[in-house]
């Protein structure tokens, strides 16, 4: 096995891996090359991902409850809308205006995802 590669509670874990559905929570990731692994519906609860690299991961749907990001290279990782699609199903969280008005956004207004986000918050132009 190279140096980018390593085993975690029986998963392959490196660049490029596929991981839909893995169950990884509480797992030490430090440092971990997920590059382009796909990470879809992973449940990475907890799981500490400090330094990692998952740049252009897809992430869409995983679970990341109270997992260490820091310092991790989200780059090109398909999470945006993601969150943004399941954060306007939570009662009482506040993001319908921010998505429509805030800069930070602007990356994402070319995707047919956004406009179904902003048509679910009845913020369609």
């Amino acid at each position: 096995m190279t140096a980018s590669w390593q085993l975690v509670a029986g998963y392959l874990i490196g660049p490029g891996a596929n991981l839909y559905g893995a169950v990884l929570p509480n797992e030490d990731l430090i440092g971990a090359n997920l590059s382009g692994a796909d990470l879809r519906i992973t449940h990475l609860e907890t799981a500490d991902l400090n330094n990692a690299d998952p740049s252009l991961a897809n992430l869409s749907n995983a679970r990341l409850n109270l997992t260490n990001l820091s310092g991790a290279d989200l780059s090109g990782a398909e999470m945006a809308l993601a969150f943004l699609e399941r954060a306007v199903d939570i009662p009482g969280l506040y993001v319908n205006l921010c998505v429509k008005l805030q800069p930070m956004f602007d990356s994402l207004r070319a995707e047919p995802r956004f406009d179904a986000v902003l048509a679910g918050m009845n913020l369609a132009d």
